[in-house]
């Protein structure tokens, strides 16, 4: 019963925490729905590419190094993803200048992969109440399931922030944002995949990281301040 309440909770924290933000960004904020949809588009577009990436990159023989292969699945997200948001930036959603407006790309970005984790563990909810879950301490299953939980719901944290930082890219037209965005992610998913190579007990281990990695977005957006105060009667859809 515990695992099936602990997966319970997970599942409306996958769900509920961004229909919150978008919510609060949107009837606070005024901002438009389609910035939701940029950022959805940029995900599957860097998915795309960072799938065929990856097959090509585990199909070599530089992944008998685990430094060398979490350096190289680094570099791939920092570049794809990063360049995925340049372009929606670019090309999608030109007139975004706002913080809320970022935030929502960033949402946008991190959703689909959130959902897909969320229906994965409604399934395995729905196949432990079926066959009847055998019955598990909390403290054998505890750590575990609270270091999946962040694990999953810390990218969203992650990709708002890099969303915010790409965007300084074209507001204070510096290209050094973009450069520290690359190797900011480059950073927080190299490291991801060592952790996962290197550790005995990586959902534990990844989980502390990904904490670390929380508090230093938070920093983040907290230091970056904002070039333009927010007028919700200005607000479109921002999508040009």
């Amino acid at each position: 019963m515990t695992v099936i309440v602990l997966h319970l909770i997970f599942i409306g924290l996958i769900f509920g925490l961004p229909f919150i933000l978008i919510q609060i960004l949107h009837h606070h904020y005024r901002v438009g729905y389609p910035l939701l949809v940029v950022g959805t588009m940029t995900f599957t577009l860097s998915l795309f590419i960072r799938t065929a990436l990856l097959w090509v990159l585990q199909n070599s023989p530089l992944v008998n190094s685990p430094l060398i292969e979490a350096t190289l699945v680094g570099l791939i997200f920092g570049f794809v993803d990063i360049g995925t948001i340049a372009f929606g930036y670019a090309r999608l959603a030109r007139s975004t200048v706002y913080r809320p407006q970022a935030v929502l790309i960033g949402i946008g970005h991190a959703l689909p992969e959130m959902i897909f984790v969320g229906l994965w563990v409604i399934w395995i909810v729905l196949g432990l109440a079926k066959q009847g879950a055998a019955p598990v301490g909390l403290s054998k299953v505890g750590v575990n399931a609270i270091g999946e939980m962040v694990s999953t719901l810390a990218p969203l944290v992650l990709h708002i922030t890099l969303s915010w930082l790409v965007l300084q890219t074209f507001l204070r037209n510096e290209a050094a944002w973009i450069f520290q965005a690359i190797l900011w992610c480059a950073m927080v998913f190299g490291t991801e995949t060592l952790l996962y190579r290197g550790s005995t007990q990586p959902e534990q281990v990844v989980g502390i990281w990904w904490m670390l990695v929380t508090l230093i977005n938070a920093v983040i957006l907290w230091r970056i301040k904002p070039l333009f105060v927010w007028q919700a009667e200005n607000q479109g859809s921002t999508v040009t």
